[in-house]
């Protein structure tokens, strides 16, 4: 059991180091695999839950034998805000790395520094797979693009014809400008303050966590995670605590949107501490 644990964390790897974290497996015996975690500095309470869920379930349904993960390391606590609401929100710049294939692959891996899908992989090749994610319903609707999917701050899109040259400059132009765009910039940065320093704090006792995938015009989508996801009160929660808290510090914004698959989240609490 432990080395095929330890080939899936292997495969994992690019994607857990994306996000500044280090994973070693010191254990794995009668279904319980231990896990020890060790951070980055700059590396968030919400990116550990969304990469520890994502093991979680890696790992999981890839060894049928495991049964539980269990956590370990001085991961930190995520210190308290400075204030509630700045007044002048702090605008991280967006990049985009290109992992630019050869001509005769048919796929382009795109990184991005912010969470734009969900912690599980999410293909759409349709209108309807992308409902609730404006940016990858854009990515899709350009020329020759026949798939896109996402999975927390990576983008995989599949062309059907046409050169990496052209296609893979033409997606990362359109997701600079829907996630750059002046307007929506400006309501991402201060709906991130409004999380970050109300939300958050807020649901973190319950083990969940809140955190923002897009803004389309006026319109916003948030995604659910660590305990919030399947909680049956997840509706309550988007309407009379996150939505209202977004809506009350940032008039722009019309409406909020939940895209969280909530019949995943049956067991939405992790094993073990962090």
């Amino acid at each position: 059991m432990f080395s095929r644990v330890q080939e899936v964390l292997d495969d994992l790897k690019p994607l857990i180091e994306s996000v500044g974290i280090e994973t070693e497996l010191t254990d794995a015996i009668d279904g319980v695999v231990t896990l020890t975690l060790t951070k980055a500095d700059d590396s968030t309470m919400a990116d550990i839950g969304r990469l520890q869920g994502f093991i979680e379930r890696e790992i999981m349904e890839e060894v049928e034998e495991v049964k539980q993960i269990v956590f370990e390391g001085d991961l930190g606590e995520t210190p308290e805000p400075a204030s509630t609401t700045p007044d002048t929100p702090v605008k991280t710049p967006l990049r985009v790395d290109v992992i630019q294939p050869s001509e005769d692959v048919d796929t382009c891996i795109f990184n991005l520094n912010r969470v734009i899908g969900p912690a599980d992989s999410l293909l759409v090749e349709s209108d309807a797979d992308a409902e609730g994610y404006p940016l990858l319903q854009g990515l899709l609707a350009l020329e020759n693009v026949e798939s896109v999917l996402a999975q927390d701050k990576m983008i995989i899109v599949r062309r059907s014809a046409g050169n990496w040259t052209d296609l893979s400059a033409e997606c990362v132009a359109f997701i600079q400008k829907h996630l750059d765009g002046a307007s929506a910039e400006g309501i991402r940065a201060k709906v991130l303050a409004v999380i970050e320093a109300d939300i958050n704090p807020a649901v973190a006792s319950h083990g969940g966590f809140i955190e923002l995938l897009d803004v389309k015009g006026t319109e916003v989508f948030v995604h659910m995670g660590g305990g919030c996801q399947g909680c049956g009160q997840a509706a309550l929660t988007l309407k009379h605590g996150v939505q209202s808290s977004i809506m009350d510090a940032v008039p722009e914004v019309t409406k909020v949107y939940d895209t969280t698959d909530h019949a995943a989240g049956s067991n939405p609490y992790y094993q073990g501490a962090y």
